[in-house]
């Protein structure tokens, strides 16, 4: 907490989050430290929201934490989603999160906003889907908006077929008398 207010994140693809031998991803973010509060023993609960994108140049020692030396992860220059491409997919996003509502999921409302920013629209959507942490993680990953949209709109489309799936299931478990 004596630090600027901020750390990284990265994600292990194999292994542990306690002792050693883990595999760590090569991307990660950078989490803004907010709202910091000391409950016991030195122990700390803290609000953190990650800010930016790393990558992992190299892995330092592992002591007292694992470390490493980091790169900003920018954005590459590419084609920028238009507003009827964002309505589309926010649209889509909202269909899916309504469905997984209606099967009873716990899910965030489909009522969610999006701001003006579109790479900050994409990476809100890929917060706000139902999907795996190596999916988020690809879409973190992913170097451009239209590349990050073209992975929503293909993890939304999976989303949807287990929904399909999932809703003949039902009908078909309701027409057998259970």
């Amino acid at each position: 907490m004596a630090s600027a207010g901020h750390f990284g994140v990265v994600q292990i693809e194999r292994g542990s989050e306690v002792g050693r031998g883990d595999v760590r991803l090569s991307v990660g973010t950078i989490a803004r430290v907010y709202e910091p509060r000391c409950i016991a023993s030195g122990r700390w609960l803290v609000l953190a929201l990650g800010t930016n994108r790393l990558g992992i140049e190299r892995w330092l020692s592992e002591e007292p934490y694992p470390r490493a030396e980091v790169r900003a992860f920018p954005g590459v220059a590419g084609r920028v989603a238009g507003d009827l491409e964002w309505a589309v997919l926010s649209g889509r996003m909202r269909r899916v999160l309504s469905d997984l509502d209606e099967f009873g999921d716990a899910v965030t409302p489909e009522t969610f906003e999006l701001g003006d920013d579109p790479t900050l629209w994409s990476f809100r959507l890929a917060d706000l889907g139902p999907f795996a942490e190596l999916d988020r993680q690809r879409l973190l990953a992913a170097p451009t908006v239209s590349e990050r949209n073209a992975l929503l709109g293909e993890l939304i489309d999976e989303v949807n077929v287990t929904n399909k799936m999932r809703l003949k299931i039902d009908e078909e478990a309701g027409e057998g008398g259970g």
